[in-house]
């Protein structure tokens, strides 16, 4: 856990997290990926793409990792 004390480590991990939150905002990369190991049929009436929760799942996981190492970072800088 040694690694959770520095803060260059733990800021590098909130800016991933910021860039993958971003991505998958903009583009559903991970939802398109999956989609192709294990394809969804889309329902006409839903405007919103079948494979789009798997989008939804990585950015809210991605938000709390963030945090979580922001916390991390914002108290090793603060001690």
């Amino acid at each position: 856990m040694e690694f959770l004390k520095n803060p260059s480590i733990t800021a590098l991990v909130v800016i991933a997290c910021g860039i993958i939150f971003y991505f998958e905002n903009t583009r559903s990369y991970f939802g398109k990926y999956i989609n192709h190991f294990f394809p969804c049929v889309q329902n006409p009436e839903y405007s919103f793409p079948c494979y789009g929760q798997y989008d939804i799942y990585l950015m809210v996981a991605v938000l709390i990792v963030g945090l979580v190492f922001l916390g991390f970072f914002i108290f090793s800088v603060y001690k």
